[in-house]
């Protein structure tokens, strides 16, 4: 008799308040996941990338494994700080999909984009977004690079969207959290 009530009542309370905390991870770690499908696109490819005769190799490593649509060849390109570059603090660097350096954004732009690329790498996120290879063959034998990449702004008001709809679902259990430490817990990824 007793065992049937601790049962009852303890632990079906228990087992209901798990289903609940996983449904709620389960939300929250959707909100997360749209981070890595939404696509920050302008098709404008107006982003330049710099200092490309550096990374010839890795260039045309890309181009060989791209699509190539009328002399150009478009990969998926990373995009991410790099605080300990020992030229510029601010520098962010252009990578393939190999994870290889494929050059780097002008100082000027690595500026405007800088505090939006952290936003994102802060809860453990790189950009992604298409980029446009030309050149390598005939009298161009170096290939540019230029990336379809939204604007700071966009890269912003997206990123504190979908904290905010993440933060939202992620309900009281996150909110306990937040009291505990003074900051937003969302360790999704």
């Amino acid at each position: 008799m007793v065992w049937k009530w601790i049962k009852d009542n303890l632990i079906g309370d228990l087992a209901e308040k798990r289903r609940k905390y996983e449904a709620e991870r389960t939300e929250q770690a959707e909100a997360w996941k749209e981070l890595k499908t939404r696509v920050f696109s302008t098709r404008d490819f107006d982003v330049a990338v710099v200092g490309e005769s550096n990374y010839q190799d890795a260039l045309r490593r890309s181009k060989r494994e791209a699509k190539d649509y009328g002399g150009k060849a478009y990969i998926t390109a990373i995009v991410v700080r790099e605080p300990d570059n020992k030229f510029d603090s601010g520098a962010v660097k252009v990578m393939n999909g190999r994870l290889e350096t494929i050059g780097y954004l002008s100082r000027a732009v690595a500026e405007k984009y800088g505090e939006s690329i952290e936003l994102w790498e802060t809860v453990g996120y790189s950009l992604r977004c298409q980029a446009a290879l030309a050149g390598g063959a005939g009298k161009r034998k170096n290939i540019g690079a230029w990336l379809d990449l939204a604007s700071p702004d966009t890269l912003k008001r997206t990123f504190h969207e979908v904290q905010s709809r993440a933060l939202v679902v992620a309900g009281a259990h996150n909110v306990h959290n937040q009291q505990a430490d003074g900051r937003h817990c969302i360790g999704t990824k």
